[in-house]
């Protein structure tokens, strides 16, 4: 599994947890540009026991090195990385290069909406989500 701008590791490291390193995932590798995120994700996989099923990178999204863009991941995340980016589409295309066949390829991007809605669904408040203004 690769997960592009991955953070601090929350999904790979929840992924690598549940045992998908047997069956979907062989090697969970977190690719992240912000210069914390890497050590913040190698420290939660030590702390987890998980150290040997995750690898990090620090790279941009837009210029995976060689090794990781010509990887045969049977999943790619891509989450809340167009946000940040200039080129959206040739983001896209670079970050399914590394996607097998037949592989899982996951999206999520925030937008101006995204903040009522979490009010809404993770609160449980659609009171609030609906005077919450949106720019």
């Amino acid at each position: 599994m690769l997960d592009l701008a991955g953070g601090d590791g929350g999904d790979a490291l929840r992924l690598a947890a549940r045992g998908h390193h047997v069956t979907v995932v062989d090697h969970v590798t977190v690719v992240d540009h912000a210069p914390a995120m890497p050590a913040a994700t190698e420290a939660r996989a030590a702390a987890s026991g998980l150290s040997d099923r995750v690898s990090c990178v620090r790279a941009d999204g837009d210029v995976l090195p060689a090794d990781v863009a010509a990887g045969d991941f049977d999943v790619v995340l891509c989450h809340h990385l167009p946000q940040y980016v200039d080129d959206v589409p040739g983001t896209l295309a670079r970050s399914l290069a590394p996607l097998k066949a037949g592989g899982l390829f996951s999206l999520m991007a925030i937008n101006r909406h995204s903040a009522p809605l979490n009010i809404a669904v993770r609160q449980l408040d659609p009171t609030t989500a609906r005077k919450h203004p949106t720019p």
